[in-house]
């Protein structure tokens, strides 16, 4: 899977990554030993930064993350949390330019 997203990495302008964790790995009693996103995702961000190509990184998550690698290696990350049946409308607006997200989280 990797050896393919960087074949197509390397064609594109720009690279999106969608990652974060799956449904089963937020809710109650599920605690991680780890905050950070799994390492197979790890692994391909690391494959796809080496591309050399301006690297956007999509999180879907429901809870805060260990993002020190994501924040010194990506340009830009748009932070989605679990978006619901609209939400890759609403992530392709704002992708595309045709929104602009508001900076406001929904947790304090």
């Amino acid at each position: 899977m990797i050896a393919e997203a960087v074949r197509a990495a390397e064609q594109a302008d720009v690279v999106v990554a969608a990652v974060g964790e799956s449904r089963g790995m937020s809710h109650e009693s599920s605690s991680r030993t780890s905050l950070e996103i799994p390492a197979s995702q790890q692994a391909l961000l690391r494959a796809l930064k080496a591309t050399g190509k301006p690297l956007v990184v999509v999180l879907m998550n429901g809870r805060p993350l260990d993002l020190r690698w994501v924040r010194d290696n990506a340009d830009a990350v748009l932070e989605t949390w679990y978006a619901g049946t609209e939400g890759g409308h609403a992530i392709s607006d704002v992708l595309f330019g045709a929104y602009n997200p508001s900076a406001k989280l929904p947790i304090t």
